[in-house]
């Protein structure tokens, strides 16, 4: 689907919680960043700015993935992100234990996935 499609087929567009997020080749993290961004503007608007930590917390972070095979991207993209989610709220609200979601995959073990 693309992009359009979901944020018109989906009550909450790609705030929905049975909407994936897979970036395949994160890279420095241009697309996750855009789509965090996307989803941030929706939540505070229709939702108010204060649900927007607790939606990052417990349901955001279990569907964006992101996969990236070069170290030096996959730093910076963690490095962006981090940092768009430190500044859209109070530090203090942030559990940054969970943000993970940019894995760092050289490809050499997909035989045994």
């Amino acid at each position: 689907m693309s992009f359009q499609q979901i944020c018109s087929t989906r009550p909450d567009g790609l705030a929905d919680d049975n909407t994936l997020i897979l970036d395949p080749a994160t890279g420095t993290g241009v697309f996750l960043l855009a789509v965090l961004d996307h989803i941030r503007e929706y939540v505070t608007t229709h939702y108010g700015t204060g649900d927007w930590s607790r939606y990052v917390n417990t349901k955001l972070v279990k569907r964006l993935f992101g996969f990236e095979i070069l170290v030096d991207p996959y730093t910076i993209a963690h490095l962006k992100l981090s940092l768009f989610l430190q500044s859209s709220f109070d530090i203090d609200k942030l559990n940054l234990k969970y943000v993970r979601f940019i894995f760092f995959n050289n490809g050499a073990n997909l035989s045994a996935v």
